[in-house]
């Protein structure tokens, strides 16, 4: 549904992409990868359209810098690092901002935030002011507003999560993964998310790309590609690759 061929980006004089072919899929949640630097960030910002790219970025065949915004809005959500939105909205009225692409009454409105709210386990705290929040509360409250904007997509909608885990404490890590896993699998996304952590990667993830200075140079399953070889190559440290009683591999 999503296709990357031959993009390339440069600021001034660094080459910041430079990737053959990136295809993603609908039903999978896929994991990108890299040490700090590699490019992911940059990735992210020229598959939504943020950052124009030299290349082809095609969603359902169709050139991302020829989607009416409005339309793209709908089908391409994307959760950034951090949230710069310092206005005293509740985290309620800045989720409610992903009801802008889109058509409903008051009512469908106010059911549709309280279920994404829900979903990302926001609505607890949905009317204290957002600038109050942690970071982590603050992460989930936009990923609850993303998912509003994408609720009314008529092909499979596109989740872009950079470091969605990063402000998280372990256990909200992976709930948020675990969402993103049901997104795909339940309901069909094609969800793209930067992670650190390569043992979370083997747990959830059905497909995983690897950058380095801007190019891609691994992609597949994570357990083909997590090999220790690559991982002492591309992070610079020695770990031991098992695999547990379930059947699932992990590193150490």
């Amino acid at each position: 549904m999503l296709t990357v061929t031959n993009i390339s980006y440069r600021a001034g004089h660094r080459q910041l992409l430079d990737i053959d072919t990136l295809t993603l899929n609908g039903g999978e949640l896929s994991a990108l990868l890299g040490p700090n630097g590699a490019g992911k960030s940059t990735l992210l910002k020229a598959i939504s359209g943020d950052i124009r790219a030299t290349g082809q970025i095609e969603l359902h065949g169709r050139p991302i810098n020829q989607w009416p915004a409005l339309e793209r809005a709908k089908h391409v959500g994307v959760l950034p690092q951090q949230s710069q939105l310092t206005f005293p909205f509740s985290a309620e009225e800045v989720v409610a901002l992903g009801l802008t692409p889109l058509t409903l009454s008051k009512q469908q409105a106010q059911r549709a935030i309280e279920q994404v709210m829900a979903e990302t386990d926001c609505l607890r705290f949905a009317k204290r002011s957002f600038p109050s929040l942690s970071g982590g509360e603050r992460q989930r409250v936009q990923l609850a507003r993303v998912l509003l904007q994408l609720s009314q997509a008529q092909t499979t909608p596109l989740l872009l999560l950079d470091e969605p885990t990063s402000a998280q404490d372990l256990g909200q890590q992976h709930q948020i993964l675990a969402l993103a896993q049901k997104l795909a699998h339940q309901r069909g996304f094609a969800v793209l998310a930067v992670l650190h952590d390569l043992n979370q990667v083997l747990q959830y993830c059905d497909h995983c790309a690897l950058l380095e200075s801007g190019k891609l140079v691994a992609q597949g399953t994570p357990s083909a590609v997590l090999d220790t070889d690559t991982i002492a190559q591309y992070w610079q440290h020695q770990v031991e690759r098992v695999e547990l009683a379930n059947g699932r591999v992990a590193v150490f």
